[in-house]
């Protein structure tokens, strides 16, 4: 298994569960968030059909990011993000027998306003 080099220079924070990511617009991008830092977080989703082939990397739509809970404390969206990662996940595929994929990414243009949401968001989120 390969090993992840560490990209993040902010603190990750575990999520607590009931968490979700979703990229828009490709909603069926979809799955609990594993960690988020000030400047970016982690999630799995299991790829469906349809999105097969779809590169995430190299996309030049623009991408934003919505957060969710589903007990419906928390819902937060428009966050810009750009793509860091998006690998197979082998721990994840065999806990689960299905393909799981693992997306990075990294918050952009955060203002000042945006910032202090992300800054509670994180207060809210962690476990």
């Amino acid at each position: 298994m390969e090993i992840r080099k560490e990209r993040r220079k902010s603190r990750r924070y575990h999520v607590r569960k009931g968490v979700y990511a979703v990229l828009t617009p490709f909603y069926e991008v979809m799955g609990p968030i594993i960690n988020i830092s000030r400047t970016g977080l982690a999630f799995c989703y299991h790829p469906l059909e349809d999105y097969q082939g779809q590169d995430l990397l190299n996309n030049k739509e623009l991408i934003e990011l919505s957060i969710i809970s589903d007990i419906g404390d928390f819902f937060c969206d428009g966050i810009r993000i750009k793509i860091i990662s998006d690998d197979e996940s082998d721990h994840y595929s065999k806990k689960h027998q299905l393909r799981i994929k693992r997306c990075g990414l990294m918050f952009e243009h955060a203002d000042n306003g945006m910032r202090l949401k992300l800054e509670n968001l994180i207060k809210q989120l962690a476990k």
